[in-house]
């Protein structure tokens, strides 16, 4: 080497200083943490824009009463009011719950009483069914007799403004009128069967149309909460008409029966199976408050961490099991850490889009027999179970794995509500049949003209209906869920195989679906 060569060339011959290493390490951190904070700025300033007031869409597709006497709700809670019930009348829990106490049961003298001193505000229940829309106020503070009966002016308002983001408008949408509605359910039901003892078959006649009524008007906003209270109520009339007509037959005449037959029947196609329009609302608005707005329908997955209280109580209660996302994904909650928990979230777009197939699938399970429905229901089942089942799925569809739960016992209440109804209608035409031939139907094709033409078909297996006629005795059956003829031995109340139910959970025994099968006595339904 020159003696003589520049201090800089020797020097860049030299192995690279340590601190030039550092100071480039220590540069590209900065450029990172420069990157990363530019990232923590692009997430924490994306706006979230709340659009729509869906409690206010809610309530506006509600029907509206033309005039007062429209409304149904009013004089069901009056005659609550008058039965003893509400927040000011805590006293009468005893009656509260003997009420479903069967004919033939301890109690029953009890609550046989009770329905002979109050006869007035039940029939007052009779004529508010017949009132063409409930009118609850869904989505409205209470006043005057309504908060009186629920014992507060605003019992789950709605937040002060819609626009708070903060705030899930359905986490405050109060719908207290359920319970009281079943307990409309319930004096009717226990009134029917008072009536039946007494022989008086018009007034129980006018009890199960009530019911039936009113069964139509708790589904009124479609809430899935409304719907499940719904088909409670109608197999509850299921339950006492076929009782009552195994029971005291010669009570109705042929008119009456007629009508309580048009009643099980009379339910529109659109309320046997799920509506999801509440929920998905609900989807809509949870996503318009955890998202930002670009304007164009996609956005980012932006939540405060206020919200994450509400969405972990929805964790908790949304029957996920494992539907447990990446823990990462809760850094979306935390604005510094949103460029690590962010990305892993579907945007807007495909969430939306993603929830609306899948609720889409939910609401169009194809026609078929019993089993067929149950299969289907079983199939959608078992895809979200799958999807709840993928930690990648649960992570990038967070808030569908949290909101959307879809169980094997409310996909089958639709269809076991369908097919108990037309089985009551089948043992009322064939009581119809006894007396317009003067002996039991020995085929399903013999009860058409006693059903609307329709010759019952057992939807188990699409084959007609089991029939035995022997010794003055008989009784109709459907092979059951397991597809084996076992004879239709009707089973008495409390029996692990339950034979009133078209479904029952029979453990390692077979069991038949009876129908109908007259005795003369209620120990089928109430086991004494």
């Amino acid at each position: 080497m020159d003696p003589a060569a520049p201090a800089s060339t020797k020097a860049s011959t030299l192995p690279r200083p340590r601190r030039t290493i550092l100071r480039d390490i220590g540069l590209a951190v900065v450029m990172m943490l420069v990157a990363y904070g530019g990232f923590v700025l692009y997430f924490a300033t994306r706006p979230v824009v709340v659009r729509v007031d869906y409690v206010k869409k809610l309530v506006d597709s509600l029907p509206k009463p033309a005039s007062e006497s429209d409304a149904a709700w009013p004089a069901y809670r009056d005659a609550l009011v008058q039965l003893g019930f509400g927040s000011k009348r805590p006293g009468n829990m005893d009656t509260l719950g003997l009420l479903g106490v069967r004919a033939g049961q301890e109690g029953w003298p009890t609550i046989s009483a009770w329905i002979d001193t109050n006869a007035d505000s039940i029939a007052e229940m009779r004529a508010a069914a017949k009132r063409p829309i409930l009118g609850f106020p869904i989505g409205r503070p209470y006043t005057g007799a309504d908060a009186d009966y629920f014992g507060g002016p605003i019992a789950g308002a709605a937040p002060p403004s819609p626009l708070d983001r903060e705030h899930f408008q359905f986490d405050h949408l109060a719908a207290p009128h359920y319970g009281p509605l079943r307990q409309v359910a319930r004096a009717l039901a226990s009134d029917l069967e008072r009536a039946v003892e007494l022989g008086e078959g018009e007034r129980a006649t006018q009890d199960a149309e009530a019911i039936m009524r009113l069964s139509r008007h708790v589904t009124e906003g479609r809430l899935l909460i409304g719907d499940l209270v719904s088909l409670a109520i109608r197999q509850m009339c299921v339950a006492y008409v076929v009782s009552v007509l195994e029971w005291k037959p010669e009570v109705f005449s042929d008119d009456q029966l007629r009508r309580i037959q048009g009643a099980l029947l009379s339910v529109p196609p659109e309320l046997e199976w799920f509506d999801l329009t509440a929920e998905r609302m609900l989807f809509e608005d949870t996503v318009q408050r955890t998202y930002s707005d670009d304007g164009n329908g996609d956005g980012w997955f932006v939540p405060t961490m206020r919200q994450l209280s509400a969405l972990e109580s929805l964790l908790g209660i949304s029957g996920g099991g494992n539907s447990k996302p990446s823990p990462i994904v809760f850094g979306a909650f935390v604005w510094p850490l949103r460029p690590i928990g962010t990305p892993m979230v579907a945007g807007r777009r495909d969430a939306l889009a993603h929830y609306h197939a899948s609720a889409d699938r939910i609401e169009k399970v194809p026609e078929g027999s019993l089993r067929e429905q149950i299969a289907a229901c079983e199939d959608i089942v078992a895809e979200r179970v799958r999807m709840r089942q993928d930690p990648d799925q649960v992570t990038a569809y967070f808030l569908e794995a949290l909101i959307m739960t879809v169980s094997p016992q409310v996909m089958r209440s639709y269809a076991l509500d369908r097919a108990s109804r037309r089985a009551a209608s089948a043992a009322i035409a064939a009581e119809l049949c006894r007396r317009a031939t003067g002996a039991w139907p020995a085929s399903s094709a013999e009860l058409a003209p006693f059903n609307g033409g329709v010759a019952p078909t057992d939807p188990w297996s699409d084959a007609p209906i089991r029939m035995s006629r022997d010794a003055g005795t008989f009784r109709m059956w459907s092979v059951g869920q397991n597809g084996v003829d076992d004879g239709g031995e009707p089973l008495p109340f409390g029996s692990p195989e339950l034979s009133t139910h078209p479904m029952p959970d029979s453990g390692e025994r077979a069991i038949d679906w009876v129908w109908f099968a007259p005795s003369g006595d209620t120990k089928r339904w109430v086991g004494k």
